[in-house]
């Protein structure tokens, strides 16, 4: 497009309509997305609340422990259970089953739960839920004994990276 005004001259340029061809050509004109794959870890834990959430996490020296209040409305407290899911041979991943209530806004707008990999020393098949009545979640997820046989009796929390949802140690 071309202008004059006074012996000023304005030209219009697209740059992307110039480059959408060559773009065509060489295949390149849509960059592909990875796609998220939850299934690639061994051990999963999901929880029924929005991936910014605040959970509490301590670790003792026979279990992991995980706390969240769950948003209102409230589940029926007596129907909350961990529910484990065998995707693959050797790849587990741990919901909490009856807090649909409480995730149905999550699903609606497509908002991502509360995700977490869990260590080779947990064992997925023997974990407990339960809620109060004030909505408090308290997911336990048992671990391995120690092989040395010599358990440090002090129950640290570890603090979580809400980037990555990974375990971060201060030692």
């Amino acid at each position: 497009m071309v202008e004059s005004d006074n012996n000023r001259i304005a030209v219009s340029y697209d740059i992307g309509g110039a480059l959408r061809p060559a773009g065509a050509l060489t295949g390149a004109s849509r960059a592909r997305r990875l796609r998220r794959q939850p299934h690639l870890f061994s051990r999963q834990l999901e929880l029924p609340v929005g991936a910014d959430s605040a959970v509490q996490v301590q670790e003792s020296p026979f279990s992991f422990t995980f706390k969240v209040t769950l948003p209102p409305p409230l589940p029926r407290i007596d129907n909350i259970r961990a529910q484990v899911i065998h995707i693959a041979p050797d790849v587990t991943k741990v919901c909490v089953q009856g807090a649909q209530i409480a995730t149905a806004h999550l699903d609606e707008l497509d908002l991502p739960h509360w995700r977490i990999r869990l260590p080779a020393s947990s064992i997925p098949e023997a974990s407990t839920a339960s809620c109060d009545s004030s909505g408090l979640l308290v997911l336990t997820i048992p671990k391995l004994e120690s092989a040395q046989g010599d358990l440090p009796s002090i129950v640290r929390s570890l603090p979580i990276d809400p980037k990555n949802n990974i375990f971060c140690s201060s030692e």
